[in-house]
């Protein structure tokens, strides 16, 4: 009786995974912190092109777009959210964030 026991013990009780542990709750909030700010600047871009230039300045001066941009030319503004989208997605891709839903 005692030697099925050990074969249990010796087989399987006593392995260590081949996958070390790794806390994924971290990075799946900053994943979550880069698509909502992905989604301000995509929200952002698309009110700048809709406005006529003369618009551009009075809009941001009601904002905090201070992250995206500080210029208030309306070209250069949507450079700006363009470059700051792409350095969004760099920073995504680098943390391996699955893709947005």
């Amino acid at each position: 009786m005692a030697l099925p026991v050990v074969g249990m013990f010796m087989t399987g009780c006593n392995q260590t995974p081949d996958i070390p542990f790794v806390d994924s709750g971290k990075k799946t909030s900053e994943c979550i912190v880069l698509d909502e700010k992905l989604v301000k600047v995509d929200k952002f871009t698309s009110k700048i092109r809709s406005l006529p230039a003369s618009q551009v300045q009075p809009y941001l001066a009601t904002l905090p777009s201070y992250w995206i941009t500080s210029s208030v030319e309306k070209r250069i503004v949507l450079r700006d959210a363009a470059r700051k989208k792409q350095q969004l997605l760099a920073e995504k891709q680098k943390m391996e964030c699955p893709p947005a839903k």
